[in-house]
């Protein structure tokens, strides 16, 4: 991606978010940020298969534009994620209500 991306130091939030799911719609990696990959049934056919890894493929590139759209703080708190959809709810869950809180204040 070419061009500064937006980094999240903890403030904000709403903002960032809003420039991120921009960022994974361009790189067509939304689905995988908000619902996550499927498991791989042991009976999977080899189209499954096929799918199932390149699902896993934007989900790598899904998690890769989040970690380089954080502090190093922040990166600190997602790094244990092993998706793309954990390390967005961590987020959401960390930052997201936060600024819905400040708002009703």
């Amino acid at each position: 991606m070419q061009g500064s991306v937006p980094i999240f130091d903890g403030k904000v939030f709403d903002d960032w978010r809003i420039k991120m799911q921009a960022i994974f719609n361009f790189q067509d990696v939304a689905e995988v940020v908000t619902e996550g990959v499927a498991e791989l049934s042991l009976k999977a056919t080899k189209e499954e298969k096929k799918n199932h890894k390149a699902q896993l493929k934007l989900d790598s590139k899904a998690r890769y534009l989040i970690y380089q759209c954080v502090t190093p703080k922040i990166f600190n708190k997602i790094s244990k994620a092993a998706i793309a959809k954990e390390a967005w709810e961590i987020l959401v869950k960390t930052y997201g209500e936060g600024d819905k809180n400040k708002k009703v204040r």
